[in-house]
C-alpha cells in the first residue's frame, strides 16, 4: 500500500520554488581559492596527502578520512597548495583542510573522457570505486557512500529507494538534476542494483515536480523494474522514516539503522555522483547548489567547486541587490542561518538563499498559549512543548522517556508556533548539550 504522505503531522509551507524550479544549471566561476575540508575525521592534520607548495591536479587526491581503507578527498580545482588549516564550516564544526588558489589546466573538466564499462565490473570493485572517487551522501548526512553500501550488501538489502523528494521551501537543485541528467541518474541506479543484488526499486519525487519531469518519467515508463512515486509536498517528507511510511505504510523504530529493516536510500544528488565516479572517472569535486531569496540579483542553480566559498557563488548570481536580513544555508527549515561569506561550500550543502525580513519567519517570543500546533504538527508524534519545559527545568530522563530522542531536527514546532517560542533549537540542545552535561537548556 502506498500513501500520498506520512502517518501524521507534517506542514505544507507556501511553494516558492517558482524562481528557480525551471532555470537550467550553469556552471559556476572557477573561484580564487578554495577551501576544501577533509571528511569523517576532520581534526586530524595527518589526514593530509599534500604540503604547503605542492601543485596539484584537478581531481587529485590530497587527503583521507582516516578510515582502513580511506574514503578520498579531492581537489576541486588545479592550483598550490598555499595551507593546512583549520576553518569553520556552516553545521560550527571546525575542521581541518587544504587551501588552494587556482593556477593551472583543468584535467577532468572540457575534456573527453572515455567510459567504463560498469556491467562486467563485480560489485566489491564497484563499491570500492565509488570509495576511491569520495562520494559521501548529498542529501546532508554527508556519511560515506562507500560504508552505506558495505552494510546493505551485508545486510543483503531488499530495497532500494532513491530519494528526490525536495519538501525544504525554495530548494529545487535535486529537481534539476532529475531534470537535466535523466540518462545518467537511471545508470547510477542501475549501479546501485547491480551492487545491491537487484532489490525492488522506488524514486519518490515531489508532486509539483510532475511537470519539471516530464522527460525523467518518460525515460522510466516502460520499466517495470523501477517504480516512480509523485509524493504530496509536506514537509519532512524527505526524512528517510517518513518516506518508507509513505511508500511502505512502515513505522520504522527511529533507533535502529532503516539497513537493519531491508531499506537503503540514496538521495539523487548522490545517485548521479555515484554515476560519474563509477562510468566517468570523476571524484566528487561539484554539486548542483539552489541560490535564491528576495535579496540574490539573478536567483540560479549553479554547479559550484567544492570550498568554494559563499561570497564567490553569491557575486556569481549578480551579488546582492540589498544587505540581506539573514543568509540561510541547507535550507530553510533545517538549515543554518550565517553572517560569514568566507565559509566554503561543502558536499552535503544544496541550498543558499539571501533573506529580506519579510521572509523571515521571527517575531518576540511569548508565553505559550496552548494551542497545540506543535504537537499536531510533529511528523514523529511528539509533544514539543512538554520536551521544551522538561528540559528547562533539567529533567532530561524523563524528557528522553517521552522521546526526547526521536526528535529529527525538522524544526516545524518552530515554524508553527505563534508565540514563536524556538522549541527546535531548544530540544535539539538538550540532545547535543545537556543529556551529556545534566544541565538545565536555556529558552534562546
Amino acid at each position: 500500500m502506498r500513501h500520498k504522505t506520512f502517518f501524521w503531522g507534517g506542514v505544507v509551507p507556501r511553494n516558492n520554488k517558482q524562481k528557480t524550479i525551471n532555470l537550467s544549471s550553469r556552471n559556476a566561476e572557477i573561484p580564487r581559492t578554495v577551501f576544501i575540508p577533509f571528511q569523517g575525521n576532520g581534526q586530524d592534520q595527518a589526514l593530509a596527502l599534500v604540503k604547503v607548495g605542492d601543485k596539484v591536479k584537478e581531481g587529485q587526491a590530497i587527503a583521507s578520512n582516516g578510515a582502513k581503507p580511506p574514503v578520498l578527498v579531492h581537489a576541486s580545482i588545479p592550483g598550490v597548495v598555499k595551507d593546512i588549516r583549520q576553518a569553520k564550516l556552516f553545521d560550527g564544526t571546525v575542521s581541518w583542510g587544504v587551501e588552494l588558489e587556482f593556477e593551472g589546466d583543468f584535467t577532468l573538466t572540457g575534456t573527453s573522457v572515455s567510459t567504463r564499462d560498469w556491467h562486467s565490473t563485480n560489485p566489491e570493485r564497484l563499491i570500492d570505486i565509488i570509495r576511491e572517487m569520495g562520494v559521501i551522501g548529498m542529501g546532508g548526512e554527508g556519511v560515506p557512500t562507500y560504508e552505506k553500501l558495505l552494510k546493505a550488501t551485508a545486510k543483503k538489502t531488499g530495497r532500494l529507494i532513491v530519494n528526490a523528494m525536495e519538501s525544504e521551501p525554495y530548494r529545487t537543485s535535486d529537481a534539476r538534476i532529475l531534470a537535466e541528467k535523466p540518462q545518467e541518474i537511471l545508470q547510477g541506479i542501475e549501479i546501485l542494483a547491480k551492487i545491491l543484488g537487484f532489490p525492488a526499486i522506488k524514486v519518490a519525487i515531489n508532486e509539483s515536480f510532475l511537470d519539471s519531469t516530464k522527460g525523467f518519467r518518460d525515460l522510466f515508463h516502460r520499466r517495470q523494474d523501477i517504480q516512480i512515486h509523485y509524493l504530496h509536498d509536506t514537509y519532512p517528507q524527505g526524512d528517510e522514516r517518513l518516506l518508507i511510511q509513505s511508500l511502505f505504510a512502515r513505522d520504522l523504530p527511529t533507533d535502529d539503522n532503516v539497513i537493519n529493516h531491508n531499506f537503503v536510500i540514496f538521495n539523487v544528488s548522490t545517485v548521479f555522483a555515484i554515476y560519474e565516479a563509477v562510468v566517468l572517472s570523476r571524484p566528487l569535486i561539484d554539486r548542483l547548489v539552489t541560490i535564491t531569496g528576495s535579496a540574490i540579483q539573478t536567483p540560479s542553480n549553479l554547479k559550484v567547486r567544492i570550498g568554494t566559498p559563499l561570497s564567490a557563488i553569491l557575486e556569481d548570481c549578480g551579488g546582492l541587490k540589498f544587505v540581506p536580513d539573514r543568509i540561510v544555508v541547507g535550507g530553510l527549515m533545517r538549515g543554518t542561518s550565517t553572517r560569514d561569506l568566507d565559509l566554503p561550500i561543502t558536499a552535503e550543502i544544496g541550498f543558499v538563499m539571501a533573506m529580506a525580513k519579510e521572509e523571515i519567519h521571527d517575531a518576540p517570543v511569548s508565553d505559550c498559549t496552548r494551542c497545540g500546533k506543535c504537537v499536531r504538527s510533529c511528523p514523529v508524534g511528539l509533544e514539543p512543548i512538554r520536551l521544551l519545559r522538561l528540559a528547562q527545568h533539567g529533567q532530561l530522563e524523563q524528557a528522553r522517556k517521552e522521546g526526547l530522542m526521536e526528535c529529527s531536527a525538522c524544526g516545524i514546532c518552530s515554524y508553527v508556533c505563534p508565540a514563536h517560542i524556538p522549541l527546535g533549537n531548544v530540544i535539539m540542545r538538550s540532545k547535543a548539550n545537556a543529556l551529556e552535561k545534566g544541565e538545565p537548556v536555556e529558552l534562546k
